[in-house]
């Protein structure tokens, strides 16, 4: 709990915040079970930066990520489809699956 209200408190302060800090957010709602917050984060970031890799990462480790945010089978394509070299089999299993 602790943690989320930092990022926020220092997204307030820094209304130009960086994408980053949305991401920061994002993990640490994931890791505390806080699903449905952490996708609207995720959302917010894909679409201030939609080749935003860590994002689409997170948001392909599940089709109800997608169809939550409205995207349906469409959420694998986008910015990680050009990415040279990445595959969705080979996606790091140290990543938390929403």
């Amino acid at each position: 709990m602790v943690l989320p209200r930092a990022i926020r408190a220092a997204m307030r302060l820094n209304p130009f915040y960086p994408v980053n800090y949305l991401a920061a957010l994002a993990d640490a709602l994931v890791h505390q079970d806080r699903r449905s917050e952490a996708l609207d984060v995720l959302g917010t970031i894909v679409k201030r930066n939609p080749n935003y890799l860590s994002a689409h990462l997170h948001l392909a480790g599940t089709p109800r990520a997608c169809r939550r945010l409205g995207e349906g089978k469409g959420c694998r394509s986008g910015g990680i489809e050009d990415q040279p070299g990445l595959s969705f089999n080979r996606r790091p299993a140290v990543l938390p699956v929403l």
